[in-house]
């Protein structure tokens, strides 16, 4: 199974491109990593894709470079 990371995830762009990768690829690993600042919200990202095997979400910021090291562990 592939693996991606998306950045901003929560946001109204970003939760949209989530579920879209979501649904199209099966195969697909999706890690959301999101500040949930101003513009992030974890209720943008529908209740079947935060509770899916497939899905997971981490409330960081992208310049915590240990944070992000270990996501892609």
């Amino acid at each position: 199974m592939k693996t991606i990371l998306i950045t901003g995830g929560a946001g109204f762009i970003g939760s949209h491109f989530v579920e879209s990768m979501f649904r199209r690829h099966e195969d697909l690993e999706i890690i959301v990593l999101d500040l949930l600042t101003y513009a992030g919200d974890i209720k943008n990202i529908p209740a079947e894709i935060l509770e899916a095997e497939r899905f997971s979400f981490w409330h960081g910021d992208i310049n915590n470079v240990d944070l992000v090291s270990d996501l892609g562990a």
